[in-house]
């Protein structure tokens, strides 16, 4: 239980800096627009949860896991918008 926690953490790390990095990005491009709390939460939120279920699946390590929650945001942010490109 514990290692999950651990795992999950690392997964919310990697899910942060992601976001920031994002957050930075976007001020930098579009500079007026407004973030929106609530996808920043729910991003690192799916991080977590990235981060939990990769031990299940793969033996890892927390370094994997905080890679895994960082990259995790990148492949569902591309996913939503090959969806919405096809809606």
């Amino acid at each position: 239980m514990v290692e999950i926690l651990i795992t999950t953490l690392f997964g919310l790390l990697g899910g942060l800096l992601r976001t920031l990095v994002g957050i930075a990005k976007k001020k930098r491009i579009h500079k007026k627009e407004k973030l929106h709390p609530i996808h920043l939460i729910v991003t690192i939120l799916i991080a977590g949860l990235i981060g939990a279920l990769t031990p299940l699946a793969l033996e890892t390590n927390n370094f994997i896991t905080f890679v895994v929650g960082y990259m995790g945001i990148d492949l569902l942010e591309n996913i939503v918008k090959i969806i919405k490109k096809r809606l």
